[in-house]
């Protein structure tokens, strides 16, 4: 029996690959070599009585602060994001 089959869960040799792109060339020319699979990331972590969605997003802010506080971090870290 293989791990896949004890924990249904779908494991590669080779780790997790995650493809993202906007462009629809690329896209189709990788669409050729491939078959491609849906993916989605769902990962919550407790913290002090809150759970929170992570990667670290706009709605963990939210999650973990007060509203009021929340919104000055927003407008704090707005700025930066644009960088990015």
């Amino acid at each position: 029996m293989t791990n896949a089959m004890k924990t249904a869960c779908w494991c590669t040799v080779y780790g997790p690959h995650i493809f993202h792109t906007n462009s629809q060339k690329i896209w189709n020319y990788l669409s050729r070599f491939t078959r491609w699979r849906a993916y989605s990331i769902m990962c919550w972590v407790s913290s002090t009585d809150a759970w929170s969605p992570i990667p670290f997003n706009l709605n963990t802010l939210y999650a973990l602060f007060p509203q009021q506080r929340a919104e000055r971090v927003r407008e704090i870290w707005s700025p930066v994001s644009a960088w990015v």
